[in-house]
């Protein structure tokens, strides 16, 4: 059997909510999130949501934001750690990566399944808008 036989699938049903995972709502309250580009193109994997933070001086911090939403059930996570920070690649890392390093500081994966519903995506949205809004 050859790949061209296969047919595309369409996403199962529910997946388009995590997909939009609440924009409206996210920019209503003047949130600048950063999502992967590709995802709302139907080829992607969609196993992970990646959120950049608005990160910075005077701005929130990923680990506080990851704790906060921990503490309130949702199950985010940070699926990236850059292999220069490993032990084993360390002695490869011949000059720092600033902007590895910025990045791997503003991402954290947010809760991507069919299985969540309308509720389910308002609700993570709602904990991320208190976790990031200005106080």
């Amino acid at each position: 059997m050859g790949i061209s036989e296969f047919k595309p699938l369409s996403p199962p049903a529910g997946i388009d909510a995590p997909i939009a995972f609440g924009r409206p709502s996210l920019g209503a309250a003047g949130i600048a999130l950063g999502f992967q580009a590709m995802i709302e193109d139907p080829r992607h994997a969609r196993h992970l949501l990646v959120v950049r933070l608005p990160v910075g001086e005077g701005r929130v911090r990923r680990d506080d934001v990851f704790l906060g939403l921990k503490k309130q059930g949702i199950g985010v996570a940070i699926h990236y750690t850059p292999l220069h920070h490993m032990a084993v690649y360390r002695d490869y890392a011949a000059r720092p990566l600033p902007v590895t390093d910025r990045l791997s500081d503003s991402i954290l994966s947010l809760p991507l399944s069919a299985c969540l519903s309308d509720l389910d995506v308002e609700r993570v949205c709602e904990r991320l808008i208190d976790a990031v809004a200005p106080s």
